[in-house]
C-alpha cells in the first residue's frame, strides 16, 4: 500500500478558487502521524511548497493548494496590447499558466518520507471560479460559456473534421449576435460557417488596440485529425458593407509568437505556456502587422475602408474537405468568431478613455468610455511653521518674501471621472468585471501617451442596470492614476 491522492486538481484548473487534493493510505504505515503533500515545478527539480497535515476522522487529509498556485501565476504582460504593432502578432501565456507536479508521503516523528510516484503534470491558469466549483473541466466545457472546442471526424473521412461543440474566447464580452441574426456580411456562400453559433461583438475606433485570448487545446473525438488538436491559424476576414476586401490566415506558429508548433500541419497540442494564445485584433494592431508561414514573411495592412471584420481561430486539416474556410488547408471555425465594428469619431464625443482590465479568466478585456470625463488633482500637504527671522544673522531681519508656513512634503493624486454612452444590457454585464478587477489600465490622448497606464478604481460598487428597469442608462467610473504626481518641497 501507499499514500495516494484520491482527489486531485485536474489537468486544468483556475488558481483563484478551490484546488483540492485529498490523500489517503496513512494507516498502512506504522507510526505515521502526518500526511505530506509537496508541489514541484514541471521538471521536478524546484520545490514550490511542502505541506503537512494530520489525518482526519476518515484517515484522510484534505489540502487546498490555491494559495501556493496564486504565487506562481500573474497578470498578462503590460506590453501585450502592442501585438502586431511592434514584434509578433501572437503571444503565448508564460505569466498566466503554470505547470507543476505533486509528490506525496508521510511523516514519522518529524522525519519526512516521500513516495517515488509523481502525479501530474497539472496546469494552473490565473483565472477565478465560483466557490463551489471544485474541478476545472466543468468551467472549460460549460454549455453556458464553453471555452474548449470539441472536434470530431467529418463524414467525408479523415483528416477532415467538424465541430461537435464550438468554443469561445477567454473573455467576459457579452455582446453577440446569433449567426442567423447577424446583420453584418459574413461568408455564407458555402458551409464553412456551419458550426458557428454566434459572433462576439467589439467596437473599435481606427486607432484603438484590442486583444483576444483563446484556448489552444482541443478535445478530439475518434477519427478527428491530429493536426486539429490546436489552433492552426487565425482567419482575418475584412468587409466594407457587403463587399469582402481582404482575407488572410495568420498561422499559429512559434515564428509568429504562438506555438507550440514550428510548421503548418504540426500535431503538438497546446499546453503550459502554449495552452492559451493571444492575438492582437484591434485596428491599430492590424495596421501594419508582420507574420510568417512555413517559409515566407508577409505584412498585413488592414484596408482603410473597412466597416467590419472577423477574427476566427481555425484548425488544420491539410486535405480537400467538404467544409472549411480554406478547404485545402484550414477547416471550420474552432471558436466562435469575434466581429469588430468600426466606430468613428463624432463631433459630440469627448476624448475617449479606453479601459483594459484582467477578466475572470486571467486575460484582458477592453471598453471605451466615450462621454464626458473630468480631471481633478487632490493634494494633501504636510507643513510646519517656520520662523521668518534667521537668528544666526548679525541683526534681526525679515524679508517680506520669507516663508512662515512651509510645506515639507505633499502627496498629489491625479483623479478622473469617466462616463459611458447609453449602453445595452450585454455591455452593462461586461462592465461588472471591470469593477471587480484588481488590475485595470487606461489609455487616452489626454494622458500624453499611447500606452496604457495603471490605475486604481475608486468605486467600490457596481449596480446592475437593464433597459427593462432603467430604460436609457449609462455608467460612471471614478479612478486615480496608480502613480502620484511628483512635486517639489517648499
Amino acid at each position: 500500500m501507499a499514500i495516494i491522492p484520491t482527489q486531485n486538481p485536474q489537468t486544468h484548473n483556475f488558481a483563484y478558487g478551490v484546488n483540492a487534493v485529498t490523500l489517503s493510505g496513512i494507516e498502512t504505515y506504522t507510526g505515521a502521524q502526518k500526511y505530506i503533500l509537496q508541489l514541484r515545478d514541471r521538471g521536478g527539480t524546484i520545490v514550490l511548497a511542502t505541506l503537512r497535515q494530520s489525518k482526519n476522522a476518515s484517515n484522510t487529509a484534505q489540502f487546498d493548494i490555491q494559495n501556493v498556485l496564486q504565487s506562481y501565476v500573474s497578470v498578462p504582460p503590460t506590453t501585450v496590447d502592442n501585438l502586431g504593432i511592434s514584434g509578433d502578432m501572437l503571444t503565448n501565456s508564460p505569466n498566466e499558466v503554470y505547470e507543476y507536479i505533486l509528490r506525496v508521503g508521510y511523516e514519522i516523528n518529524g522525519v519526512p518520507y516521500l513516495e517515488d510516484t509523481v502525479y501530474g503534470i497539472y496546469q494552473a491558469i490565473a483565472g477565478t471560479k465560483k466557490y463551489y466549483q471544485i474541478e476545472g473541466a466543468p468551467i472549460l466545457d460549460s454549455h453556458d460559456y464553453r471555452i474548449r472546442p470539441h472536434v470530431e471526424a467529418e463524414g467525408g473521412g479523415a483528416p477532415c473534421y467538424t465541430l461537435a461543440e464550438t468554443g469561445n474566447p477567454l473573455s467576459n464580452t457579452r455582446r453577440y449576435y446569433d449567426k442567423t441574426a447577424n446583420p453584418y456580411a459574413y461568408p455564407d456562400s458555402d458551409n464553412s460557417w456551419d458550426t458557428v453559433q454566434k459572433v462576439w461583438v467589439e467596437e473599435c475606433r481606427p486607432d484603438e488596440r484590442l486583444t483576444k485570448s483563446y484556448w489552444n487545446q482541443m478535445n478530439l473525438d475518434i477519427g478527428a485529425p491530429a493536426a486539429a488538436n490546436h489552433i492552426g491559424a487565425f482567419q482575418i476576414l475584412v468587409y466594407n458593407g457587403a463587399t469582402q476586401l481582404q482575407e488572410v490566415f495568420i498561422p499559429n506558429l512559434v515564428t509568429n509568437g504562438g506555438g507550440p508548433n514550428t510548421a503548418t500541419g504540426g500535431t503538438t497540442t497546446g499546453s503550459g505556456e502554449n495552452l492559451v494564445i493571444t492575438i492582437g485584433i484591434g485596428p491599430a494592431n492590424l495596421a501594419n502587422a508582420a507574420y510568417r508561414d512555413d517559409s515566407t514573411s508577409y505584412f498585413f495592412q488592414l484596408d482603410q475602408n473597412w466597416s467590419h471584420y472577423y477574427i476566427t481561430p481555425v484548425g488544420n486539416q491539410l486535405q480537400d474537405c467538404g467544409s472549411g474556410t480554406d478547404r485545402g488547408t484550414w477547416g471550420e471555425p474552432l471558436i466562435n468568431p469575434t466581429l469588430v465594428l468600426r466606430k468613428d469619431e463624432t463631433c459630440l464625443d469627448f476624448d475617449p478613455i479606453r479601459f483594459q482590465w484582467v477578466n475572470e479568466y486571467g486575460f484582458l478585456d477592453y471598453y471605451s468610455f466615450d462621454k464626458k470625463n473630468v480631471k481633478s488633482v487632490n493634494t494633501k500637504r504636510n507643513t510646519y511653521l517656520k520662523e521668518a527671522n534667521n537668528y544666526n544673522n548679525n541683526v534681526f531681519d525679515i524679508n517680506i518674501g520669507d516663508r512662515g508656513t512651509t510645506t515639507y512634503s505633499q502627496k498629489s493624486e491625479e483623479r478622473y471621472v469617466a462616463n459611458t454612452g447609453y449602453m445595452t444590457d450585454a455591455e452593462a454585464e461586461t462592465l461588472q468585471y471591470l469593477f471587480r478587477s484588481a488590475d485595470v489600465r487606461v489609455q487616452s490622448d489626454r494622458f500624453g501617451t499611447e500606452e496604457y497606464l495603471p490605475v486604481v478604481l475608486l468605486d467600490t460598487q457596481w449596480t446592475e442596470k437593464t433597459n427593462r428597469v432603467d430604460q436609457l442608462f449609462q455608467y460612471t467610473v471614478r479612478f486615480k492614476l496608480a502613480h502620484n504626481i511628483k512635486t517639489q518641497r517648499g
